[in-house]
C-alpha cells in the first residue's frame, strides 16, 4: 500500500505540470483540454525526446476553438476514461491549436489528405517514435477511435519495426516524388491556364469552385478581379459576379451581424458552417472593394463596409487588436446557436407588422432541423436596419464562444484590409482604428515577431511576411512618413535568414521531425502565399536579394508554378510583374 502511494506522489507534480501547463496556455483551446482526461502534452523537442526513450508512439492531436467537431471528439474521446487510459499508458500524446504551429499543421494535414483521400480536423495522427507519420484520420465516433488506436498499439507490440519500415518509406517515397508542372511562357499563357482550370471547376449557376462544400477562395477571387482588370474575358467576368452576388447574398454572409462565415457545408453557399475566422473576413473585405473597383457595384463596397464593422463589433480586443475566431457553437455550446431562429423566437422580438414584412420579403433557408431557420439575402437593404438590429441585440444575448487568441499575421492582414477601405471612403471613418493596429503592430515589429506557445516562442514565416506588409499598406494610404522602413529592411532580412534555404521556404524556423522537402513556392491557404508577398516586399523597400535567392527565384520564375488554381497569388503576381514593368528580381533587385 506504502509503495502504490509512493508511486502515485511521484506521479502527481508531473500530472500537476502538464494541467497547468494546458491551463495557463494563451490558446483558449488548448486551455479547454487541461481537464481532459487524455495527459496532453505540449509540441517541443523535449516530448519527441522522451517518445524516442520510452520507445512509445507519438499520436499528435490539433484542432482549434472555433472547431465544433474538435470540441464533440474532445467531449467523446478524450475525457473518457478507458479511451485515456489506453493514450496515457501506450503514447506520448501531444495537444496543438494549429494556428499556434501552421507548418505542423499544414504538414500533418497533406500527410492525412494524401492516405485518406480527405482531411480536416480534428486531425489525428500517429507518428512513430522518430516523427515519421504512420497513420492519420479526422473526427471518429469513440468506440471507433479505441479500436483504431489499440489495433495500432498491438500491432507497435508485435511487429514495431515493420511499422518503422512502412512510415520512412512513405517519407521517402514522397520525398523523391515528381510533381508536374504547367510551363508557360509568357503571362498571355499564364493567364489562359488559369482561366481554363476555373471555367473546369466552376458552378456556373451559384459561382463558386466546385459541386459539394463551398469555400469562399478570396484569393483567387482577388487574382482573377485584379487579371480581369487588365484584359476582360466576357466568361470570367459573368463567373465572378455570380460568385460575389452568391456569397453576400445566401447563406455564406451573417446578414444580421454582417461577417462571412469560414464556408458552407452545400454547393449553393445557403447552409454555413458557423464559424468566423478573422483571416475569412479580413480577406472578403479586400475582395468586395476591388469587387467594387472593377465593376463600380456600390453593394460590394457595402458589404466590405459591413463586414469590418462586424469585425469591430464582435473581435476587438481592448489593446487595438482582434480575436483570431467566433466558435460554430454558442455560450450554451450548440452548433449554430446564435444565428438559427424559430418562428416563436421572431414573434417575440418583432411587432405583427414587422413579422408579417420579413415572411413577406425575406429569405430564409432551413437548417439543422424543421424549425431552424437561417435569414439571407439582406446583405445591402437598408430597409430592414431596424428589424437588424432588434434580432441582432436579441443574439447578444446568446453570443457565439470567442477564441480570444492574438495572431500577428492575421492581425496586420486585416490592417491591408482596413487601408484597402479607408482608401475608398471619402469620410474616412477607419482613420483611428487603423492607426491603433499600426501603433500596436509597430510595437510588435520592435519587440521582434513571434508567438508564444507555451514555455517557448516560436517564429513564423507568415508573421514577418504580412506584419511588414500590413504597415506598409497603412502609411501609403495614411501618408505617414517612411521613417521605419530600415526597421522593415532589417526585419525582412532576418526572415530570408531564418526561413529561406537554397532549397525553398520554411513555414517555421523549428522543425522537431523529419520535414518533406522544402517547397520551392508557397500554395495560397488561410492566408496569400507568403512567399510572393516576400518577392513584393523586396521590391517595395529596394532590398538586394544574394545571389543565391536571386539564382532560387530565377529558378522558380522558370517552371512559373504548378497546379494554377492553387497558386492564384503567384500567377496574379507574375502576370503583374510582366505588365507593370517591376524589377526582375531574377537578376536582382537595386
Amino acid at each position: 500500500m506504502k509503495t502504490l502511494l509512493c508511486l502515485f506522489l511521484c506521479w502527481l507534480p508531473v500530472l500537476s505540470a502538464v494541467a497547468n501547463t494546458l491551463t495557463n496556455h494563451p490558446s483558449p483551446y488548448l486551455r479547454l483540454h487541461a481537464q481532459d482526461a487524455a495527459q496532453w502534452q505540449l509540441w517541443n523537442a523535449e516530448v519527441l525526446q522522451q517518445a524516442k526513450k520510452e520507445n512509445k508512439l507519438i499520436f499528435v492531436s490539433i484542432g482549434y476553438y472555433s472547431c465544433h467537431w474538435c470540441h464533440v471528439m474532445r467531449r467523446e474521446s478524450f475525457m473518457r476514461d478507458d479511451i485515456a487510459d489506453l493514450l496515457n499508458k501506450n503514447f506520448v500524446s501531444i495537444k496543438v491549436d494549429r494556428e499556434l504551429n501552421p507548418a505542423l499543421d499544414d504538414y500533418l494535414l497533406k500527410f492525412v489528405e494524401r492516405t485518406r483521400g480527405y482531411s480536416g480536423w480534428p486531425l489525428n495522427v500517429v507518428l512513430t517514435p522518430a516523427g515519421y507519420p504512420l497513420l492519420g484520420f479526422v473526427y471518429l465516433p469513440a468506440d471507433d477511435f479505441k479500436k483504431i488506436m489499440q489495433k495500432l498499439q498491438q500491432r507497435w507490440q508485435k511487429t514495431p519495426q515493420k511499422l518503422l519500415q512502412l512510415a520512412q518509406q512513405d517519407f521517402e517515397s514522397q520525398q523523391n516524388k515528381k510533381t508536374n508542372q504547367l510551363i508557360v511562357s509568357s503571362a498571355q499563357e499564364m493567364r489562359a491556364a488559369l482561366f481554363d482550370v476555373v471555367l473546369s471547376h466552376a458552378d456556373e449557376f451559384m459561382g463558386g469552385i466546385g459541386d459539394q462544400a463551398k469555400f469562399p477562395r478570396p484569393a483567387l477571387i482577388k487574382a482573377l478581379l485584379n487579371i480581369y482588370t487588365r484584359q476582360a474575358d466576357t466568361r470570367i467576368k459573368d463567373f465572378l459576379l455570380t460568385t460575389l452576388d452568391n456569397m453576400a447574398s445566401q447563406g455564406l454572409h451573417d446578414v444580421i451581424g454582417g461577417g462571412f462565415f469560414r464556408y458552407t457545408i452545400d454547393p449553393s453557399w445557403q447552409v454555413p458552417h458557423y464559424e468566423k475566422m478573422l483571416y475569412t473576413n479580413a480577406a472578403m473585405i479586400q475582395v468586395y472593394v476591388k469587387a467594387y473597383q472593377v465593376f463600380g457595384k456600390t453593394a460590394y463596397l457595402q458589404v466590405a463596409h459591413e463586414t469590418l464593422q462586424f469585425i469591430l463589433n464582435e473581435m476587438s480586443l481592448d489593446n487595438g487588436a482582434y480575436i483570431s475566431a467566433l466558435s460554430a457553437a454558442d455560450s450554451s455550446d450548440k452548433e449554430g446557436g446564435s444565428y438559427i431562429w424559430t418562428d416563436a423566437e421572431f414573434s417575440r422580438y418583432l411587432s405583427e407588422q414587422e413579422l408579417e414584412s420579413i415572411h413577406n420579403n425575406w429569405l430564409f433557408f432551413q437548417v439543422n432541423d424543421e424549425q431552424g431557420l437561417l435569414p439571407a439575402a439582406l446583405a445591402t437593404d437598408k430597409r430592414w436596419h431596424s428589424i437588424k438590429q432588434a434580432l441582432y441585440k436579441k443574439r447578444q444575448q446568446n453570443p457565439a464562444q470567442r477564441d480570444d487568441k492574438f495572431l500577428l499575421s492575421w492581425n496586420a492582414y486585416l490592417l491591408t484590409s482596413i487601408a484597402a477601405l479607408q482608401q475608398q471612403d471619402p469620410q474616412k471613418r477607419y482613420q483611428q482604428v487603423g492607426q491603433d493596429l499600426y501603433a500596436l503592430l509597430l510595437k510588435k515589429i520592435n519587440a521582434g515577431l513571434y508567438r508564444r506557445t507555451g514555455q517557448n516562442v516560436s517564429h513564423y514565416l507568415e508573421d514577418y511576411a504580412f506584419v511588414i506588409q500590413g504597415l506598409m499598406d497603412w502609411e501609403q494610404v495614411a501618408a505617414l512618413s517612411q521613417q521605419y522602413h530600415d526597421i522593415y529592411k532589417k526585419t525582412l532580412r532576418q526572415a530570408l535568414n531564418l526561413f529561406f534555404s537554397g532549397d525553398g521556404w520554411r513555414l517555421s524556423e523549428q522543425i522537431f521531425i523529419p520535414f518533406p522537402a522544402l517547397p520551392s513556392s508557397l500554395l495560397d491557404s488561410s492566408l496569400p502565399a507568403a512567399d510572393v508577398v516576400i518577392y513584393r516586399l523586396i521590391e517595395r523597400l529596394k532590398i538586394m536579394p544574394n545571389t543565391e535567392l536571386s539564382t532560387f527565384i530565377k529558378r522558380v520564375d522558370a517552371k512559373l508554378l504548378s497546379a494554377p488554381m492553387d497558386y492564384a497569388s503567384r500567377i496574379e503576381y507574375e502576370f503583374q510583374k510582366t505588365k507593370t514593368g517591376l524589377p526582375n528580381l531574377s537578376n536582382g533587385a537595386k
